[in-house]
């Protein structure tokens, strides 16, 4: 019925619905379908942009507004990366495509995500694809108005520590220093932020 055209408003009595029951599984169907979905206005924009997103929200972590600079903002940056669970983060117009730019640079650009504008306003629209996609985008030209941006939780991927103990003293070996250990070992191989730290400091001593 969506799909030829008709209406379908799903509501709940026990407050905004799609956070934490199976109604998400409907969304991600439409979503999936081409279908628009338009997200009844709740507690806040996270909230809203959350509910019509299509992307896993059993659990979810808010980060609020990234550091601009320095350290912070690069443990931000990896924190985003290596969250297991859907991030939601505000960020301002004309630093989306740098804040994108930074989270693919930092391993997650074939990660899935939303950039969400506008919400429950005239202008609306939800932006998909994967980080990488959506930085070319908004290099190309800023959005306008409040925007949420949305990003899929890393998937548990099953590593063998001793092929990465391997690896990590192949690169050591070759002159690499820990931090470009540590990104390869991530980039390459799937490992974990905190088991890549590991190894990458190990190797160094």
């Amino acid at each position: 019925r969506l799909i030829a055209g008709d209406s379908i408003a799903l509501i709940s009595d026990a407050g905004t619905p799609l956070l934490s029951d199976p109604g998400s599984r409907l969304v991600a169907a439409a979503v999936e379908a081409g279908v628009r979905v338009v997200p009844i206005p709740g507690a806040s924009a996270v909230m809203t942009a959350l509910v019509a997103s299509g992307l896993p929200v059993e659990r979810f972590t808010f980060f609020g507004f990234l550091p601009r600079k320095g350290r912070e903002r690069r443990d931000s940056i990896a924190g985003v990366i290596d969250s297991r669970w859907t991030v939601a983060l505000f960020e301002s117009p004309n630093r989306v495509a740098a804040t994108l730019g930074a989270l693919a640079a930092e391993g997650g650009g074939d990660r899935r995500a939303v950039v969400a504008r506008e919400l429950t306003k005239q202008f609306e629209e939800f932006r998909r694809g994967t980080i990488s996609e959506l930085a070319a985008i908004y290099e190309e030209a800023a959005p306008r108005g409040e925007v949420v941006i949305l990003i899929a939780g890393r998937e548990e991927v099953a590593v063998d520590e001793e092929q990465l103990e391997q690896a990590a003293a192949d690169l050591r070996a070759a002159g690499g220093a820990p931090r470009e250990i540590m990104d390869r070992l991530i980039a390459e191989h799937g490992a974990p932020r905190n088991l890549a730290y590991r190894l990458a400091h190990a190797t160094a001593s």
